[in-house]
Order: C-alpha cells, then sequence, then structure tokens
C-alpha cells in the first residue's frame, strides 16, 4: 500500500487494509469490525497460498462434556486425560494419569507395544500416580490423515487396561468405538465423498478429536470440522446428538462457519489472475481452501497467497517458515493489483 501511494496516482477507490489478530482462535476483532464498519465491496486476503482461492471448506467446533462419575468396577481409575495444544492441529501429544498396580500397567504397555510397535507410548511414576505418554506426528487439522493423532494413541492404549468405569473411562470408549480411524465423520452421518459446486471440486468432510482436557468437573474433548458443500449446522448437531446418551456427554458447536464460494468470473477475481498470469512463472487457476482463512470474514472475499506452487505449506508445522525471494514477489504482485485496482474506473465488485 505505501508503494502504491508514493506513485502519486489519481485513484478512483479507497483501499483500506484491515488488520485481524485472533485468526488461530475466535474471530471477535473482525465480527466486530463487520458489526460496527462500512464492509469493502471485495477484498482479498493474503492467509493461504497462490493462485486464487475462491471457495473454502466449512468450518466447525465441537465442544463435548463427559461429567466424572463414580466407577463401580475394574482395577486402574484414570485421575486425568489431556492432549493438544492446539484445538486446529491434530494433538502429536497426550498423557493420562492414572492410579493403579504399576507392574500390571507395565506388563500391559510391553504387550502393547510389541503388538504395536508403530506406536510410541510410554510411562513414568508421579508419586502414587502412573503417568502415561503417547506421541503422534502434529499437522493441520484441514488434513487430519497426514498427520499421527497422539489421543487415538493414548485411548488405543488405555483400552488395554481393566479400567474403573468412571467418566473418563467412557471418554477412552467413546474415543475407540467411535472417534479413531474415522476422518471424514462417517460415524455421524457427515461422509458425503468429493463433492462438486458448478463443476468445482468441495472436497469432502474431513474431521477429527484435536484437544482434550480435565477441567473440575469432568473432561472435555473437541473436535475439528471442515465440512464439505451441503453439511450444514444441524447436520452436525444430529450427528453428535446420535451418541450423546450411550456415552454420557454433552456438547455444543463453539464455532460455525458455512462453506465459501465465490464466482471466478468476477471482474475483481479475474483481475487477480491477469496479475498472478504476466508476474509469475505460473499459470493462474482457482483452488479449494480445505482450512479457514479470514476470507470468510467479509462478503466478495478469496485468498490470494502467500504461499507459492515451489514451496511446501509448513503451515501449523514445525519451523514454520517461507522463501524470503517469495515473500518479495508476493508484495509485488499486491502492489501490482493494488495500483491497478486504484486506477480502474470501473466497479470490479461483479
Amino acid at each position: 500500500m505505501m508503494a502504491v501511494k508514493e506513485l502519486e496516482i489519481d485513484t478512483n477507490k479507497k483501499v483500506q487494509l484491515i488488520i485481524g489478530t485472533q485468526e488461530e482462535v475466535k474471530w471477535i476483532d473482525i465480527d466486530a469490525y463487520v458489526a460496527n464498519c462500512q464492509l469493502p465491496d471485495f477484498s482479498f486476503t493474503p492467509d493461504g497460498d497462490f493462485p486464487i482461492g475462491n471457495r473454502e471448506k466449512g468450518y466447525a467446533d465441537v465442544e463435548l462434556r463427559f461429567n466424572k462419575r463414580i466407577g463401580e468396577s475394574g482395577s486402574v481409575e484414570i485421575v486425568e486425560l489431556y492432549g493438544g495444544p492446539t484445538i486446529n492441529s491434530i494433538p502429536s501429544i497426550a498423557s493420562g494419569k492414572l492410579r493403579g498396580n504399576k507392574v500390571e500397567i507395565e506388563k500391559a504397555l510391553s504387550n502393547y507395544l510389541k503388538r504395536c510397535p508403530e506406536n510410541e507410548v510410554s510411562i513414568e511414576e508421579q508419586g502414587d500416580l502412573v503417568i502415561v505418554k503417547a506421541k503422534g506426528v502434529a499437522t493441520h487439522s484441514s488434513f487430519p490423515e497426514k498427520g499421527v493423532n497422539a489421543i487415538w494413541i493414548l485411548a488405543d492404549f488405555l483400552k488395554e487396561l481393566d479400567l474403573i468405569n468412571n467418566g473418563a473411562y467412557y471418554v477412552v470408549k467413546f474415543i475407540n468405538e467411535v472417534a479413531a480411524g474415522d476422518f471424514e465423520g462417517a460415524s455421524f452421518g457427515l461422509a458425503k465423498g468429493n463433492v462438486y459446486v458448478n463443476g468445482e471440486d468441495m472436497h469432502k468432510t474431513m474431521m477429527a478429536i484435536t484437544f482434550m482436557e480435565t477441567y473440575e468437573d469432568g473432561y472435555k474433548l473437541f473436535y475439528n470440522i471442515r465440512q464439505t458443500y451441503g453439511i450444514y449446522e444441524e447436520d452436525i448437531e444430529e450427528g453428535f446428538s446420535k451418541y450423546s446418551d450411550s456415552y454420557g456427554y454433552t456438547f455444543k458447536i463453539e464455532d460455525y462457519m458455512d462453506v465459501l464460494y465465490i464466482d471466478s468470473n468476477k471482474p475483481f477475481v479475474k483481475l487477480m489472475e491477469d496479475i498472478y498470469n504476466d508476474n509469475t512463472p505460473w499459470t493462474s487457476c482457482f483452488k479449494l481452501g480445505h482450512g479457514t482463512s479470514y476470507a470468510k470474514a467479509l462478503p466478495n472475499s478469496v485468498y490470494w497467497g502467500p504461499v507459492f506452487p515451489n514451496e511446501e505449506d509448513l503451515c501449523h508445522e514445525a519451523n514454520e517458515r517461507t522463501k524470503f525471494d517469495n515473500l518479495i514477489l508476493a508484495t509485488k504482485l499486491f502492489s501490482y493489483y493494488l495500483a491497478e485496482v486504484v486506477l480502474s474506473k470501473e466497479s470490479l465488485k461483479g
């Protein structure tokens, strides 16, 4: 914006830079902007990758709460359960605090690792408790199949123990019987396979448990869902209602956003296509965003950059980074685009 301003050219449009600081949590700041400010005719957000993201899958966070309860049978008590660290990434760590015979727990772990040597599980003593730790591989929750879910691994081992059937027992039971291995929401009636809108791919619903914690009254599980076109909030609610009685949980949809779709023939989008084609070695096309960007926050918005086709998208992964030369190229594209927008006497809105 500064580069365009310093050109001192006659402008026909007002350009605003809107900065959101809560993209990874609830969008309280952007919601306040939408509620109280005049909205732009069109916009883009450098919150994804190139070429142009004119469609995105939906988004939902669902919180499940399991009450603490006194168990009536079993010999090993789950005292606490944890897994994380964030709701929008597949957990690489999970742990449980157990009370029971350490020798029996060690024996169960030894047998488990012989059958499942690919899973990384360990135990250690902490006073009269035994701490079980599971390790996985973190990845963005929009591609849960690319990671290894540590919460699933922890639950898979814990089922080998003679667990006291308290509230935590039902958390583990739910994970093993309903959640584990289900990336598309088939258990909840949310799996539709690949869906197409006007010939453009909207992919399929992807979902997984991403966070687990113990609180004063019980245990929480969080699902992160990236739903495809045709799956709505009421479908998610119906799906999670199926198991609430049998596993003893309550739930609420903490956050929900519909699918995004912007017609690729709109003038402001076609201008992006021209700028990209004229100034990069790649040919522009229109992409589906598997995650959620700020494009969902405003009407008539797409995501555009900053990740180029010649670099790996390391969003939410260890050592998140970008190439310096690509950062400069992205800056040039944004500058060229803004200059063309403000010079144009056409609406471009479409």
